[in-house]
């Protein structure tokens, strides 16, 4: 059976240290501005470049949220795999892995901890910063929701989920190099 306390020692090591802070101010940034780009990119590119005349559409609900899954997919993802991937590495690397597996914790507990937490973790950021985006796509745009909007946030979802579980496999079997002396 899982150790809670494993559970909690993951949880309290995204809150101590800068990795937690780090990702939640990212999916909050790009919560809030991904909506604005995909509205006022037209006005920007128009500001920018004022000579290149272009036809561009007027920009809809559905461009804030293709910006959001833009962004998201592009960045935040690609730094939370990063802090991920070196969640076990980096607990090799420091030797406190041995202190956790002698403490008659079998392994699959200490894996599946690091697997729960961090998806726990991505649907926290990814919940708080979809609402986020919805909201902002509310106040720019009059409205939020269309027609496979909850679809493809759960595919979104779904995705950073296996993402999860590769990063901890990933970080399973990486060998951070020792320094040689």
């Amino acid at each position: 059976m899982l150790k809670l306390e494993l559970i909690k020692k993951e949880i309290k090591e995204y809150i101590r240290t800068p990795k937690g802070i780090i990702l939640a101010s990212l999916f909050i940034f790009f919560a809030l501005s991904s909506p604005a780009l995909g509205r006022y990119m037209n006005e920007i590119i128009a500001q920018v470049a004022p000579e290149i005349i272009f036809d561009f559409p007027e920009p809809n609900l559905k461009d804030s949220w293709i910006q959001v899954y833009k962004n998201m997919s592009s960045i935040c993802i690609i730094v939370y795999l990063i802090v991920m991937t070196g969640s076990i590495a980096q607990e090799k690397s420091k030797g406190s892995i041995l202190l956790v597996l002698t403490k008659k914790v079998s392994r699959f507990d200490f894996i599946f901890s690091k697997f729960l937490v961090g998806t726990l973790l991505y649907t926290v950021l990814f919940l708080v910063s979809s609402i986020i985006s919805g909201w902002y796509t509310n106040v720019l745009f009059g409205a939020f929701i269309y027609d496979g909007l909850f679809v493809s946030l759960f595919l979104f979802w779904l995705m950073g989920i296996f993402f999860t579980a590769l990063a901890v496999f990933v970080s399973v079997i990486a060998r951070h190099q020792q320094p040689q002396p």
